[in-house]
């Protein structure tokens, strides 16, 4: 039998509900993938699957499951460390495409990013609420390879952040 190593990652409500059932029902799938052939996967298990592109994400439609929204790997995402960084994780099928499910430390760090940056929508409200969750739940530390994707993907977020502020002078 072949291993299977899966070289996408299980993000969000989904992730953390499989670790914490008590946790909302998702209503959604996201994902980050390593790059774009987690589509070509998706369209060769689901035939009649309809795709959207928009840059680096995708919003992937399989009959019968709720929607499945993909970001990929572009420098400085983060990503690729994020997917590596969960490589001893469980692995998940959505939609006939193994993925491996973000651990919770993993979710923890990515929800605080989250919450860092945005306006004060019903979404930023959703994600701090998601961390408060996390941070009364999640019991372990970080390893070193997630703490270097939050620390990669948080000075990317601040530099996006300068350019802005410095286009609005």
């Amino acid at each position: 039998m072949r291993k299977i190593i899966p070289k996408n990652l299980l993000i969000g409500s989904a992730s953390i509900h499989w670790w914490f059932p008590e946790f909302r029902k998702p209503h959604d799938y996201d994902i980050y993938a390593i790059d774009d052939s987690i589509i070509d996967d998706f369209l060769r298990k689901n035939p009649r699957c309809k795709i959207m592109r928009n840059r680096r994400r995708y919003l992937v439609r399989v009959p019968g499951l709720p929607k499945i929204e993909v970001t990929v790997h572009y420098p400085k995402s983060a990503i690729d460390l994020w997917v590596i960084a969960n490589q001893s994780s469980t692995i998940t099928e959505i939609g006939g495409v193994y993925l491996k499910i973000a651990k919770p430390t993993t979710m923890l760090l990515i929800k605080r990013i989250h919450s860092l940056h945005g306006a004060e929508t019903a979404k930023k409200r959703k994600n701090q609420e998601d961390l408060a969750f996390l941070e009364s739940h999640v019991n372990e530390n970080p390893t070193d390879m997630e703490i270097k994707a939050y620390e990669d993907r948080l000075r990317h977020i601040k530099d996006i952040v300068k350019r802005r502020q410095s286009c609005n002078i």
